[in-house]
C-alpha cells in the first residue's frame, strides 16, 4: 500500500515555525538582559582603567618623586632635552632630532597621559620620535567603553586624526569661593598663589609659569597634606554626545596635551555649569567632568581607590575633594 506523508509534511513545518518563534520570543527577553551584563562589564572595565592609570602616577612618583604634571601651555609640541638644553617643538609635525630625548616632568609641556605612557605598557609610543605619531595613537586604557571604543577622531584641518582620551587630570578649583568659609580668600591661599595648582595634576612644565627653574610639582612628601583617600586624582572628561571624535574643543588635541580641557578637569561649587552630569546634547563647558554612566561618575582617588561619585553630590564636598591642601573634612557619603 502506497503511504501518504504530506500531513507529516505539514505537522514538521508547524513545529519549525513554533521554534523560531520560541527563539524569537527568548531573543527579546534575554536582549536586556545581554545589554546589561554588556554595561556593567564595560563599567568594570571603566573602574579598572582608572586603577590602572593610577598605579602608573604611583609608579612615576616612585622613579621622580613627583606625580605627573598637567604640563604647560594646550596644544603645544613635545618637549625634549638636547645636549643641556630644553626645547620643545612647534604645535605640530614635531620630530625628535638625533641625540634628543623627550623629558619627564616636571620639565615636559605635554600633559600627564603623555607622561605616564612608560608606566602602561607604552614606552615605544613615549620614544616615538614623531609628535603626530604619537597624537594619533589610541590608547586603550584612556577610555570608558561606555562611551566609546578606542579610536580616532575624524580628520581635523589639519589632516590628522587625533586619538582622543575620556579621562582628564584633577587641575583642582577655578577661583576663590565664598560660600564655604574654609575656601574664602581670606581663609585660603593656594599653593604657588596660583588655583591652577589646587589639584593633583598641576600646572607646570619648563615655560610655565615662566621659562626658566620655577618647576612646580606635587608629591607625598607634604604636597597632599589632605591625604590620598581624601583627594581626587583623575575624573570622567563630559562630552557632548553628538560631538565624540568629532574634534570638539574640549577633544582635539589629543591624550597628549598639556594644561586644557582635553586632558583636565576642574570645579567650582558655585559655579553650577561645572556641577557633573551624565553625556548629554548640551555644550560642554570648558574643564567640565562627566561622563556615559548614569546617575554618577567613577573616580579615582589619590589612594588608588576607585569610587563613584553622584551626579546630584554635594558641591561644597566636591570641591573639598578637589583639593589637596585645604584641610577641610569631608563624608564621603556625601559624594557616592
Amino acid at each position: 500500500m502506497q503511504q501518504r506523508y504530506g500531513t507529516r509534511r505539514g505537522f514538521a513545518r508547524a513545529d519549525l515555525l513554533v521554534l523560531v518563534v520560541v527563539a524569537l520570543v527568548l531573543l527579546a527577553l534575554l536582549a536586556p538582559l545581554l545589554a546589561r551584563a554588556q554595561q556593567t562589564a564595560d563599567a568594570m572595565r571603566c573602574a579598572n582603567n582608572l586603577s590602572e592609570i593610577a598605579l602608573a602616577f604611583h609608579n612615576l612618583h616612585n622613579d621622580y618623586n613627583i606625580f605627573a604634571t598637567g604640563g604647560g601651555h594646550a596644544a603645544q609640541g613635545r618637549a625634549y632635552r638636547l645636549g643641556n638644553k630644553f626645547e620643545r617643538h612647534p604645535p605640530l609635525g614635531g620630530v625628535l632630532a638625533p641625540g634628543a630625548d623627550a623629558v619627564p616632568p616636571p620639565y615636559q609641556e605635554w600633559g600627564w597621559a603623555y607622561q605616564i605612557l612608560p608606566y602602561i605598557e607604552h614606552l615605544q609610543v613615549w620614544k616615538s620620535p614623531k609628535d603626530d605619531d604619537i597624537r594619533q595613537t589610541p590608547i586603550s586604557v584612556y577610555f570608558c567603553r561606555l562611551r566609546r571604543k578606542p579610536s580616532l577622531n575624524e580628520k581635523n584641518a589639519k589632516g590628522l586624526q587625533m586619538a582622543g582620551i575620556d579621562y582628564g587630570g584633577n587641575g583642582g578649583i577655578t577661583g576663590p569661593v565664598k560660600a564655604v568659609q574654609r575656601l574664602t580668600p581670606r581663609s585660603y591661599s593656594p599653593p604657588y598663589g596660583d588655583y591652577t595648582a589646587t589639584g593633583l595634576v598641576i600646572r607646570s612644565s619648563s615655560w610655565y609659569p615662566e621659562k626658566g627653574p620655577r618647576l612646580r610639582s606635587v608629591s607625598l612628601d607634604g604636597g597632599v597634606p589632605d591625604g590620598t583617600s581624601n583627594t581626587i586624582l583623575l575624573a570622567h572628561k563630559r562630552m557632548q554626545l553628538d560631538k565624540v571624535n568629532k574634534n570638539p574643543a574640549n577633544d582635539d588635541w589629543s591624550f597628549v596635551d598639556g594644561w586644557g580641557e582635553d586632558t583636565i578637569v576642574r570645579y567650582h561649587p558655585e559655579d553650577a555649569k561645572l556641577q557633573p552630569q551624565q553625556d548629554n546634547r548640551d555644550p560642554v563647558p570648558e574643564f567640565a567632568m562627566g561622563s556615559a554612566h548614569p546617575q554618577a561618575m567613577p573616580v579615582v582617588f589619590t589612594d588608588r581607590s576607585v569610587r563613584r561619585i553622584r551626579y546630584t553630590a554635594k558641591p561644597e564636598t566636591l570641591a573639598a575633594a578637589m583639593i589637596r591642601d585645604d584641610g577641610v573634612g569631608f563624608d564621603l557619603k556625601d559624594l557616592e
